[in-house]
């Protein structure tokens, strides 16, 4: 199966091929339904999660599904493959277009990243069909990167209007996911382990987890529904402060943070997170060493230099395409022929009016750092198939791009200063990756290929 669905026309080269090929296997590498697979059995009368965590069936008389994210509906499928007619019922919500469709779990279709009404509907729904839950359930929650926008329902004293407001500043302004996570958490009434102690305790439960975020943190992940909160109200104000927006953010959400610091912050008690286990099952790093097998087995000196990649797309270009010359110049920290792998997420602070992502911007700045350098190669590409504002995951390059878009009268950094990355890439041909919802989300996956001969 092919994922990327214009290979053949961006592997114009060989080394273009072997590129395309190696984030191939990022993304089969990263298919839930194999992560599933892989990590939760049955043995014994006991559900069995990555060979450690045990959960005895005979103290529980159901099994119910629930979840939320890019991965939820592939995730849920996987579990039907293991669990069977073990599973009583559940429902998942994903982003529309999903073509996952399990039999025994509903997938409701919402919307991301930003939330609408629809999403709070199906919250509204999945909060419905725990009502009925009792001490002697396990519910399976499933969540994966873009749960923070499709579990969402407003507190009492907050308008969906002024969520979704908020987060188009949150996600325009430069910040991390850590941070818009944090002010998210404030302001939904399922985040920060509400879904957990409002909605599912006194049941027990089991959040199986693909990661999307840097380190793995499960309170961050899909802001944390089942994952006790940390942060605090002050917190969230001090991000939107740094961040400029803090009197830009609609009232109603002023209001909220502002009487939440004065209440003080109200955490459940700890210890109803007893009854919940939350395992992380899948995430970037995994993925990277399955790239890095890959190359090797393809006969490349290979070398995965971090999982941690963050900052400001065009700034980390200008860091990768250095790693990626001083390869090609100097055999360091790999000799060519070699696979240079990264993972991680940056960020774009968007002043422009243009139309593009992260993964666009990052690969637009490799391509000036590394022009005229022949034989480096270089791509980067959302996991989820996403790459910001546009139908692209990503974008190739490689040290011809620059000269070659420059012949056509396109100039860089006019398309960067505009955050038009897709423009320039669709005007230059050959370079935008094309997959379509992938249904996974396991962060940036960036290839960088480098073949000299010395």
């Amino acid at each position: 199966m092919t994922f990327i669905k214009n290979f053949h026309e961006l592997a114009s080269d060989e080394n273009k091929r072997i590129v395309l090929t190696l984030l191939e296997e990022g993304v089969k590498a990263s298919d839930p339904i194999e992560v599933i697979k892989n990590s939760v059995n049955v043995y014994d009368g006991k559900v069995i999660v990555k060979g450690i965590e045990e959960f005895d069936l005979k103290n529980f008389h159901r099994i119910i599904v629930i979840g939320a994210g890019k991965a939820a509906a592939k995730m849920a499928l996987g579990l039907e493959y293991i669990l069977g007619d073990m599973i009583s019922g559940g429902i998942v919500t994903a982003p529309k277009g999903v073509k996952t469709k399990p039999k025994r779990i509903k997938v409701l279709e919402g919307d991301h990243p930003i939330p609408s009404n629809r999403n709070v509907e199906n919250t509204e729904k999945i909060i419905e069909f725990l009502k009925d839950r009792d001490e002697r359930d396990l519910v399976i929650v499933l969540i994966s990167g873009g749960g923070s926008s499709l579990l969402t329902i407003p507190e009492n004293d907050v308008r969906i209007e002024d969520i979704i407001e908020t987060n188009k500043l949150l996600l325009k302004c430069g910040a991390n996911i850590k941070e818009i996570n944090t002010v998210r958490k404030q302001i939904c009434g399922v985040k920060g382990g509400k879904l957990f102690a409002k909605y599912i305790y006194p049941s027990r439960a089991l959040t199986l987890i693909i990661s999307d975020v840097i380190g793995d943190d499960i309170e961050v992940i899909a802001s944390g529904p089942t994952a006790p909160n940390k942060s605090t109200a002050k917190e969230a104000k001090e991000i939107l402060e740094r961040y400029g927006i803090w009197n830009e953010v609609p009232i109603s959400v002023k209001k909220h943070i502002e009487n939440a610091m004065m209440k003080g912050d109200k955490n459940f008690n700890m210890e109803v997170f007893n009854k919940v286990r939350n395992i992380v099952i899948s995430n970037n790093m995994q993925t990277l060493k399955a790239i890095n097998e890959k190359a090797v087995k393809m006969g490349y000196n290979s070398i995965i230099i971090s999982s941690r990649i963050q900052g400001e797309a065009r700034e980390i270009g200008k860091v990768i395409g250095g790693i990626l010359i001083e390869a090609h110049e100097n055999g360091i920290p790999v000799k060519p022929p070699a696979t240079i792998i990264a993972g991680g997420e940056t960020t774009v602070t968007v002043k422009g009016e243009g139309i593009g992502g992260r993964n666009q911007e990052l690969a637009l700045s490799v391509a000036k750092t590394i022009s005229g350098y022949k034989g480096i190669t270089f791509a980067s590409m959302g996991s989820d198939g996403i790459d910001g504002n546009t139908d692209a995951a990503g974008a190739i390059i490689d040290w011809e791009t620059i000269n070659r878009a420059r012949s056509m009268g396109l100039n860089e950094d006019e398309y960067l200063r505009r955050n038009d990355t897709y423009n320039y890439f669709k005007k230059l041909g050959g370079s935008l990756i094309i997959t379509g919802i992938t249904e996974t989300n396991v962060n940036d996956l960036m290839i960088g290929f480098v073949k000299r001969d010395y």
